[in-house]
């Protein structure tokens, strides 16, 4: 038995290694299956074999030497030809116009690829996010804005990586990062220009107009497409962050309106995928680049009235937000107005009601003096009764005569009365002070 396997053993790899002198290139696809399958190679020393052979494999078909068919894309909403473009003749297509997205733009996403699927080029679906801290621009955003959800600050040409790193294995199985590098020159400069147009538009006044920023990267992975088919493949990642004013108010102090001008960032990711067997994706770069896709000449019509209509709309709205922010300007002053009038109004009926306050306090005063002088008056009196009494005497009057007479006190005698010259009686009256 061990002299057989042996002899297997030797025959394969004689196989392999004739297979290598009489083709002059790496062992074929088979032979290396037949030695895995015989155990004659690990997993891991199969798989650095298969790279090799499909590094060492000759170089792609110059495009211009190969036939090419011309596929297009409908637009169900429109009932028209939205894009179209070219592919390799024997190469599989699946596209579609989508909708749904933040502003509801239709986008071409596709994926043309080869019959083994290994070489392919991929337009994925835009992500797109809105970030913002003030809670008054969320609200209006909800309210009057498009359906953008609220997922992370806005990022960076930095954080593409991380953010791929985050989404990529949901895209791909089990991707491994290699190098970031700078995007072809004429994909930049698109970009740039793309910008620098946004960035020159500007709606109502200075601080209500939109800025702009981003940038584009080649972001490489690999990953095996399928057991035993290693693929490189590099994600063209373009990124842009609208940085937008919301218009707002606060009521301050006294119910007055102030305008406030928070801003929101609005983020898109664009993400166009091409990939060739390992060790074969430069050597693919001049197939793959040319597959793209072009606006039909109709639907390019179409879409640019559309985006007059959208430019006007978004003219109104600037227009209508200037006009708003003017108004709560204006109210904000008619308030300030309103304020200080009530304050003057409220000022004067405070004076009058303390002057009235005062007058009342006067009057009162006066009679309050009066009323203690009297009773002051009183008091001496009833002193000067009490002195008179101590000291034995009381003071009379003739209520007749009103002559007065001062007789002593006697115990038990309760008045006097004197008589007139014709015999009557007049009863005389103690006099009190």
């Amino acid at each position: 038995m061990k002299i057989k396997i042996s002899i297997a053993m030797v025959a394969a790899v004689a196989t392999i290694a004739g297979s290598s002198v009489a083709i002059g290139q790496a062992p074929s696809k088979a032979a290396l299956d037949d030695a895995l399958k015989n155990g004659l190679l690990t997993q891991e020393e199969y798989n650095a074999r298969v790279r090799q052979h499909q590094a060492g494999a000759a170089p792609i078909v110059d495009p211009s030497r190969i036939a090419w068919r011309t596929v297009s894309v409908p637009d169900p909403v429109l009932n028209i030809v939205a894009f179209t473009g070219s592919i390799p003749a024997d190469w599989r297509f699946e596209g579609a116009v989508l909708r749904g997205g933040c502003f509801d733009a239709p986008s071409l996403v596709f994926r043309a690829y080869s019959p083994d699927g290994l070489t392919g080029v991929q337009s994925m679906p835009t992500m797109n996010w809105d970030y913002t801290l003030d809670r008054q621009a969320a609200d209006y955003l909800a309210k009057f804005g498009t359906p953008c959800p609220f997922v992370r600050p806005p990022g960076s040409e930095s954080d593409m990586v991380s953010i791929l790193r985050m989404w990529a294995p949901q895209m791909r199985p089990n991707p491994q990062f290699g190098p970031v590098t700078p995007a072809a020159p004429a994909r930049a400069a698109a970009l740039e220009a793309a910008i620098n147009k946004g960035n020159q538009s500007n709606f109502g006044m200075a601080e209500m107009a939109s800025r702009y920023s981003g940038g584009i990267r080649n972001i490489h992975i690999s990953y095996d497409y399928s057991p035993g088919h290693p693929v490189d493949e590099v994600l063209i990642t373009q990124m842009v962050v609208g940085d937008h004013m919301v218009p707002t108010y606060t009521i301050g102090p006294g119910g007055v309106m102030q305008p406030r001008s928070p801003r929101v960032q609005h983020t898109t990711i664009d993400i166009r995928a091409e990939r060739a067997p390992q060790g074969r994706l430069e050597a693919s770069q001049n197939l793959l680049q040319r597959i793209s896709f072009v606006k039909d000449r109709n639907y390019a019509m179409v879409e640019q009235y559309l985006k007059q209509l959208f430019d006007l709309r978004v003219q109104q709205l600037a227009a209508q937000a200037y006009q708003q922010r003017l108004a709560i300007i204006n109210a904000g002053q008619a308030a300030i107005d309103a304020t200080n009038q009530w304050g003057r109004e409220r000022m004067a009926s405070m004076q009058r009601q303390a002057d009235e306050f005062h007058n009342v306090q006067l009057q009162s005063r006066e009679r309050n003096m009066q009323q203690f002088y009297s009773d002051m008056n009183t008091q001496r009196n009833r002193a000067q009764d009490m002195i008179d009494y101590a000291g034995g005497n009381q003071y009379y009057v003739n209520p007749n005569t009103g002559a007065t007479i001062t007789l002593a006190n006697v115990p038990g005698y309760g008045g006097y009365a004197v008589q007139n010259s014709w015999g009557n009686w007049t009863a005389l009256q103690p006099i009190l002070h």
